[in-house]
């Protein structure tokens, strides 16, 4: 989710769902074309020359065409965005380069934008074939995932797992930092299975802070939050002096990952205490470069969040930085980011009443005709092919298009609230070039499937 958005996300999912029957988008239409200059016609003609046709977002699609992509598979971590959290193509097409990836370049994680706990469910659906898939997906804590695209994702992951050693198995794992839903009761799972001597204060301060109301914490003093995280350091460092005896029971890489959940616990804390500085990106990215770090040793991975998290260049002295911008931070060249876009069709989101500043429901919402005069997406509207694949770095080239890309202007970017009404301040400035070393574009798309 965009950041400075999180935690109303928690609750408009309680809101009833509704939906509107799908419309067609408006294709661009001669007629319609705008007078362009002379500079803007030379730039549509060279992202003619430079992009690759993108024929389809479909997973099982021809793989020859995610060639171009290549050069980013030297990334230790690789983020694919979204320019809405409810579109089908974007989904697909993520699903498209996380198995290219896997199967052409070695990637073993999909590292994704929701809790650790719902994940380690899921991971064991995928890895070990426990639970069923509606159960595992009934876990997800954002209505963002629970669609039809993510499902097949997840199916897929299965598939590919079966028969296959542990270490040559793929896994999907959270690295979000909103919820402790299952936190309690992971933890203690591993430790009754593997420590049957854990002290009896770990049961203590896990039933505590899993009976919290998180949401309350804002109110609490500065002593009364460090006082919160000094008993979740308790459970922490428990798990860390006792790391060798337990590896040995449970293995490393199950140790490993319900020590981190200890971890993310902690991490909820500052999350929802502070009023200012945006915690949740700074820990979703030191999750992931964990992810790639010692989950399993040195792993390449895919991960997958909105635009607004995963670009690199988005910073604030005093908000702080992006889920990307603390990774590009942390790893340097070792992250790459693949930004995604569209122009016009149907999208899943909650809507938003302006006159009386209340949400509206979960529908289907439908953007048709020419976008923002003055934004990026005008401009993709009329590039030719219609969808297509843009690696910035070889634009370099054209001092041109290039040139382009590396100034900010505006680009669409749609969270998990949409108001129609409200439709040009969705655009938000972006240095595409400075943001994103690959764009995937989509002239018109359709609503994910709810399941």
């Amino acid at each position: 989710m965009r950041a400075k958005s999180f935690i109303p996300l928690l609750f408009v999912a309680l809101i009833t769902y509704t939906c509107n029957k799908e419309q067609s988008p408006l294709e661009p239409q001669e007629e319609q074309t705008q007078i362009f200059t002379s500079e803007e016609k030379a730039i549509l003609n060279e992202l003619g020359l430079y992009v690759t046709p993108c024929t389809s977002a479909l997973p099982n699609a021809d793989p020859s065409e995610l060639k171009v992509l290549d050069e980013l598979a030297n990334a230790r971590i690789l983020g694919l965005g979204e320019a809405t959290h409810g579109t089908k193509e974007f989904f697909q097409m993520k699903h498209r380069i996380f198995k290219y990836m896997v199967e052409k370049h070695g990637f073993k994680i999909f590292g994704f934008e929701a809790d650790m706990g719902e994940c380690i469910y899921i991971d064991r659906f995928i890895c070990n074939n426990e639970g069923t898939i509606d159960g595992v997906m009934n876990k997800m804590h954002f209505w963002t995932w629970k669609t039809q695209e993510v499902k097949e994702l997840i199916l897929w992951m299965r598939d590919y797992n079966r028969n296959k050693a542990p270490a040559d198995k793929i896994h999907l794992l959270g690295v979000d930092c909103q919820a402790k839903t299952y936190n309690k009761d992971l933890i203690l799972e591993y430790l009754g299975r593997f420590d049957s001597s854990y002290p009896q204060y770990l049961v203590l301060i896990l039933y505590e802070i899993n009976a919290m109301d998180f949401t309350a914490i804002k109110t609490y003093s500065y002593d009364q939050v460090n006082q919160l995280k000094t008993r979740c350091d308790s459970v922490i460092n428990y798990f860390s002096e006792n790391r060798d005896r337990l590896i040995a029971r449970s293995g490393e890489f199950e140790y490993n990952l319900i020590q981190r959940l200890t971890l993310q616990t902690k991490q909820i804390i500052d999350v929802y205490a502070s009023t200012g500085y945006n915690y949740r990106d700074k820990y979703m990215a030191e999750n992931s470069v964990w992810l790639s770090n010692s989950i399993m040793g040195e792993t390449k991975v895919v991960l997958w969040a909105h635009n607004g998290h995963v670009g690199k260049s988005f910073s604030s002295e005093v908000y702080g930085g992006s889920q990307g911008y603390h990774i590009s931070q942390l790893v340097g060249n070792l992250y790459k980011v693949i930004g995604f876009s569209f122009c016009t069709g149907n999208l899943r989101a909650f809507g938003y009443n302006m006159t009386t500043g209340s949400y509206t429901g979960l529908m289907n919402h439908v953007i048709t005709g020419e976008p923002l005069r003055e934004s990026t997406n005008f401009m993709f509207y009329y590039t030719v092919p219609s969808s297509f694949i843009l690696v910035i770095d070889r634009t370099k080239s054209s001092n041109l298009l290039y040139g382009w890309l590396n100034t900010s202007r505006k680009f669409l970017s749609i969270g998990a609230v949409f108001s129609i009404n409200n439709y040009s301040n969705y655009f938000v400035n972006y240095n595409l070039s400075n943001t994103f070393d690959a764009l995937i574009h989509f002239r018109t798309t359709w609503s994910s499937t709810p399941i």
